[in-house]
């Protein structure tokens, strides 16, 4: 056994090295026959605001809505039905707004298959207004937040753009970290696959007797 050992040992060597040189030598024939694979979209789930704010008992469903417009047009996301989502929250007695516990936003996350809420609240403190809106990742409970104000007179219109535009430019950034990772995305195997197979790889044989 011992000699078979020896004698195996360095073919295994030999054929690594092979691999190591051929990768060398083409890295673009095995960047063009490996392209890179689009990174799948984040399916996100836009409640609505809770707002105390007097004369506009609607508000906090019309942050929601604006928010939602926003993030359609962004890449790299898939927005919940604001409807389906209402039907679901009903179906499941969850009448939410505004602040959301980590096990909700778990539960709500696997019932419509959202990766990422956003809730938020409007609020007037002293003689400002505040609109804040927190991102909640579905599967590990991670919390990333923005935060709009202005007078207590400003023209909330322009708030909520003010928002819209901060959270399509946050999230983006805030995703990675709030989404779990993708178990293939941990496991080496299939990459090494796929580089191996576009390289001419040495013929090898082994004789033991």
């Amino acid at each position: 056994m011992k000699i078979m050992h020896r004698r195996i040992f360095p073919l295994i060597v030999l054929l690594l090295t092979a691999v190591s040189a051929n990768a060398a030598e083409k890295p673009a024939e095995v960047a063009a026959a490996s392209p890179a694979k689009a990174a799948p979209k984040v399916t996100v789930a836009v409640l609505d605001f809770s707002a105390n704010i007097p004369g506009n008992p609607e508000l906090g469903q019309q942050v929601g809505e604006t928010l939602t417009a926003t993030l359609s047009g962004e890449s790299g996301f898939t927005l919940v039905d604001r409807p389906a989502l209402a039907r679901t929250l009903q179906e499941q007695e969850l009448n939410l707004t505004g602040i959301v516990s980590a096990e909700q936003a778990t539960k709500i996350g696997k019932l419509v298959g959202a990766r990422i809420l956003v809730t938020g609240k409007v609020f007037v403190l002293d003689k400002q207004i505040f609109i804040t809106a927190k991102l909640i990742g579905t599967e590990t409970s991670l919390v990333d937040g923005i935060i709009v104000k202005g007078e207590k007179d400003a023209d909330l219109g322009g708030l909520v753009m003010q928002l819209s535009e901060k959270l399509a430019k946050r999230l983006p950034e805030a995703a990675p970290k709030l989404i779990a990772a993708d178990d293939l995305a941990l496991d080496p195997i299939p990459g090494l696959k796929k580089r191996l197979a576009a390289l001419k790889l040495p013929k090898l044989s082994v004789s033991v007797t």
